[in-house]
Formats: C-alpha cells, sequence, structure tokens
C-alpha cells in the first residue's frame, strides 16, 4: 500500500516579522511600584509546539496560519484557559495551538508583592507551515495524479517532426516539446496504402499514485 503525507509539516512559532526565529520570553519587567512580577515562561516555547504536531485534518486541507493566543495561569504558573486573539483561519490549527500550550506550557507564577497570583500570559505568533517535500505524497482513494502531460507531434513523410504543440502539461516544469524530434523517431513510419505520408501523432506521459485498496480492508 502505498503510505505517503503530502507534505513535511513543520511549525515555525514566530515573531509576526520574524519568520524562522522561535518565540522568545519577554524580558522580565522591573517590579512596579505596586511590587507586581510578571509571569515567565519555563524552558523554550518552540519545544511546546512539536514538528509532529501538526492537525492530520489541517494537512490534508492544506491549513496553514498564524495564530496568535492568550493564556490565564492559575498561581502555580498552569494555564487553566486558552484565548485565540489572532486566528489562522483553520479552526483545526487555532484549537490545536490552545490544545498544546495548555498541556505543554509551564511558567513562574506572576507574583504580587511576593505572593504568587493568577495572571495573564499573550505567546507570541504560533505559524503553521506546510514544507512541501517531493519525497511524499498524499494519495486519496481515487489516486493522485503526479504529472500527467500530452503533446501533438507533425510528422512529415521522412519521419521528421515538423512542428509540436502542448495539449497538457501538468505538475511539469520543463518544456515538454523540447525533445520531441527524439522521441518521434521512435515511432513507426505513418503510411496510407502502402505509400508514407505526413502525419501526427499523440505523445503522452503520465503518473498516477494509487493506494492498495486490498491492504486498507
Amino acid at each position: 500500500m502505498i503510505d505517503m503525507t503530502m507534505a513535511l509539516a513543520t511549525i515555525l512559532v514566530t515573531q509576526a516579522t520574524t519568520p524562522a526565529t522561535a518565540p522568545q520570553a519577554d524580558p522580565p519587567r522591573a517590579a512596579s511600584p505596586e511590587g507586581y512580577e510578571p509571569p515567565v515562561p519555563i524552558g523554550d516555547q518552540g519545544d511546546w509546539f512539536p514538528v509532529d504536531a501538526y492537525p492530520p485534518e489541517a494537512r490534508r486541507a492544506g491549513d496553514q496560519g498564524r495564530v496568535s493566543i492568550k493564556l490565564m495561569l492559575d498561581p502555580l504558573g498552569k494555564p487553566s484557559a486558552c484565548v485565540i486573539t489572532e486566528s489562522s483561519g483553520s479552526a483545526a490549527l487555532d484549537a490545536k495551538t490552545c490544545e498544546l500550550a495548555m498541556h505543554n506550557g509551564r511558567f513562574r507564577p506572576a507574583r504580587q508583592k511576593g505572593r504568587a497570583i493568577a495572571s495573564t500570559y499573550q505567546l507570541r505568533g504560533v505559524r503553521w507551515q506546510l514544507d512541501s517535500d517531493p519525497g511524499n505524497v498524499e494519495v486519496n482513494a481515487a489516486g493522485t495524479v503526479l504529472t500527467d502531460t500530452m503533446i501533438e507531434v507533425s510528422i512529415d513523410t521522412t519521419g521528421q517532426v515538423t512542428a509540436c504543440k502542448v495539449l497538457t502539461n501538468y505538475q511539469r516544469a520543463s518544456d515538454p516539446c523540447v525533445g520531441a524530434a527524439q522521441n518521434a523517431t521512435s515511432l513507426p513510419r505513418i503510411m496510407n496504402g502502402g505509400r508514407r505520408i505526413a502525419g501526427k501523432a499523440l505523445i503522452g506521459f503520465s503518473i498516477t499514485l494509487l493506494p492498495d485498496k486490498t491492504a486498507s480492508k
């Protein structure tokens, strides 16, 4: 059974204008006159969102985006609630961001005059991104077309290609008419009534991946 994934899922936890850096905790602020000390995250926030946590339904749909959240913290520094402050546009990505932050996030609690208190913490943006990986392809029940190319070549009476027209060229960057003359040399001569005539040939190339349906039963 062909078992491939559409893309190598990666999660980048970033600032809005810094696409490749993990979020850093806001530097601890000096205690206010009232004696308030803000909560401080423990460890690297990027570790809270592991690469393999990409929601399967979002991956299948090709969903990507940036999520910003605010965590409500109890006096022990443990998240007690999560609020989406900036949605990715994908319910699956938004929900997974809150789920991971609630489960993995740990903080040194906020303090007021030395006493631990409940507080809130705004995380930097969590960016969910699918990186293209040609070695992995998601295959559905109907099959997945990798490439589908069809050209029409005109051939004279000597068997030489005189023209080439692209009919389809799906998922192929190069010009399929390049090398058409070489491909035509392997074709038989076009005959009619025992004599060679000019004509046309359709030359196609297609790759479609199909799952082994018997293996999934």
